[in-house]
């Protein structure tokens, strides 16, 4: 049985739906509380009101919006029902559930269109953005629906604007009756309900979610859009940033512009003269490919994909605000209750993806500084591989001190946060990142014992040797690495504490795995010095080299 081969198609003719959950954080809290489905419910976090559900703001009339102090709402709206929702598990839960439904049901519609036109299934990206908000390209299984005759030529929902393409046209059909489909069984499913927008690019699809709330679907045709956007505040604009915001009005007050940028239409004014304008606004912005790109989001164009985000997270954070925190003990007691989170949240990532974090960031904000913190990457202790890979109750402990004392040493060395300095700290973050496959990792030998670490990459480099020259002689041994080779054969092994030694200086290395981290670090720094003298720090010595990981290091250090 012969494939058919995918067509081509123009960027343009292309179909994106954009789903946006009805009242996410209230509706999941509501789903777990039925007897609240016709009560003001809102969402709170600290002293604040983070959001609600569409009877709290007819009751309160405009007076219950987000970041409005809880108190304040109370006396606009006594009936209020305040949930707590500082513990971010369920609607992380529900906002996965939702996005592998939409999964499994693409899946199922495309392999029913392979099977009716024999062909390969259709491809649908899937992005998901935040916890309630997803954009589908479903334009191979729209047109795999019209070349199987399968979909009637009918719009379902509400339809703006006009285009003359008919080919457009009824790629945009099929997608309204894919969207009212999905959007049916995800309600049925999930009993949350959503919102849809359906047009050729995702910027459309992202205005049009928008314009008939709740529970509908609004399908923009683009033949106006340019129009329809001259209209908008550029904020409205995906991608129109408080940052490029900020600077386009900075460079008006400065050069006397007073009109100011209210609308796309007032963006287009000051910087839609050609090259010219795209050269002023890529000055402005420090680089003229991203001014051309908000320049085109303006004028209604936007070729941006849908990027398939897959179903696990780029990155997983735990932050705790707060009105102040002034001391070493409430720092510290502050990062433990966020660590907690992070690594439990960590353990089940590693069970559902088997993977573990490379990076480990610290992310804090001082009193003054306003809504702008400060973000610092550092690597992750190695003690998280066993909590992710052998999912080890007794191993979570140990990650979380040793994550603590990274996070205290950044803080100490980048905030100037310890013992006898004043500070007053309104924000404390922890986040993990720069996923790696957990199998890599033992397949590499990575361990959580740095011990370990040095012993596995001995055996490797062991085994190496004998498979190239068959034998490995003791004079062939690296520096620092024959005792380890040796005793490691043996059974009469001593603890991994007493054989624990440095690759560099050969030295033995004591105290806890943050000590010895700091003496092999200086050995690098030393020993990259002496053999270059540009090399002026540990991260440039290894750059170097060639490498960019202590792992990928010791690899070249020890086959030298």
């Amino acid at each position: 049985m012969s494939i058919r081969r995918k067509r081509q198609r123009p960027v343009t003719s292309r179909a994106i739906i954009a789903f946006d959950l009805d009242c996410f954080y209230a509706s999941v809290a509501i789903r777990a509380r039925p007897h609240l489905k016709d009560k003001p419910v809102v969402i709170v976090q600290k002293h604040l009101c983070v959001t609600s559900n569409y009877v709290a703001r007819s009751r309160a009339k405009g007076a219950v919006q987000k970041m409005t102090p809880v108190s304040h709402a109370l006396q606009k709206c006594p009936e209020l029902v305040c949930i707590d929702g500082s513990d971010l598990t369920p609607f992380r839960e529900a906002s996965l559930e939702v996005v592998t439904a939409i999964r499994a049901w693409l899946a199922d519609r495309a392999r029913e269109a392979a099977a009716m036109s024999n062909t390969k299934p259709p491809f649908c990206a899937c992005q998901r953005l935040g916890f309630d908000e997803v954009f589908i390209d479903v334009t191979e299984l729209a047109l795999s629906e019209i070349e199987n005759g399968g979909a009637p030529f009918l719009f379902r929902g509400h339809v703006f604007g006009r285009t003359d393409d008919d080919e457009l046209r009824r790629l945009l059909m099929v997608a309204s009756q894919l969207s009212h489909q999905l959007r049916e069984y995800l309600i049925a499913k999930t009993q949350l309900t959503l919102c849809a927008g359906i047009s050729h690019s995702k910027q459309l699809a992202k205005l049009a979610v928008n314009m008939n709330k709740p529970n509908d679907q609004t399908v923009f045709l683009p033949d106006q859009s340019a129009e329809y956007l001259k209209t908008l505040s550029p904020r409205a604009l995906q991608g129109f940033g408080h940052g490029t915001h900020d600077k386009i009005i900075t460079w008006t007050k400065h050069n006397g512009k007073h009109e100011g940028i209210e609308t796309v239409a007032d963006v287009l004014q000051l910087f839609g003269d050609g090259q010219d304008g795209i050269r002023r606004l890529g000055t402005i912005l420090g680089n003229e490919q991203h001014a051309l790109h908000i320049l085109n989001l303006c004028r209604g164009v936007d070729h941006t994909e849908v990027l398939d985000s897959g179903d696990a997270p780029k990155s997983i954070s735990a932050e705790d605000s707060c009105r102040s925190c002034t001391t070493m003990e409430d720092v510290s007691r502050r990062l433990v209750v966020q660590i907690t989170r992070l690594v439990s949240r960590l353990r089940s990532d590693g069970q559902l993806f088997s993977r573990r974090p490379r990076a480990l960031s610290v992310s804090y904000r001082f009193r003054g500084d306003g809504f702008v913190g400060t973000s610092r990457s550092v690597p992750m202790p190695t003690e998280i591989v066993s909590v992710c890979c052998s999912q080890q109750n007794k191993a979570i402990p140990k990650a979380i001190e040793s994550i603590k004392k990274t996070a205290l040493s950044v803080l100490k060395e980048h905030a100037g946060v310890q013992e006898g300095r004043t500070f007053d700290l309104t924000l404390l973050a922890v986040g993990a990142s720069n996923f790696s496959d957990s199998d890599s990792f033992k397949g590499n030998g990575l361990t959580t014992d740095i011990s370990e670490f040095f012993i596995g990459k001995a055996k490797r480099i062991d085994s190496g040797k004998k498979k190239s020259s068959g034998t490995l002689h003791h004079s062939q041994t690296p520096t620092g690495v024959s005792n380890h080779v040796q005793r490691t054969d043996s059974k009469e092994r001593s603890t991994p504490e007493a054989e624990v030694r440095c690759p560099i200086c050969n030295s033995k290395l004591s105290g806890d795995n943050l000590m010895q981290n700091n003496h092999i670090d200086k050995c690098l720094k030393s020993s990259c010095t002496k053999r270059d003298k540009s090399a002026g720090s540990v991260k440039r010595a290894r750059k170097s080299l060639g490498t960019r990981t202590l792992d990928s290091y010791f690899s070249k250090r020890l086959q030298r």
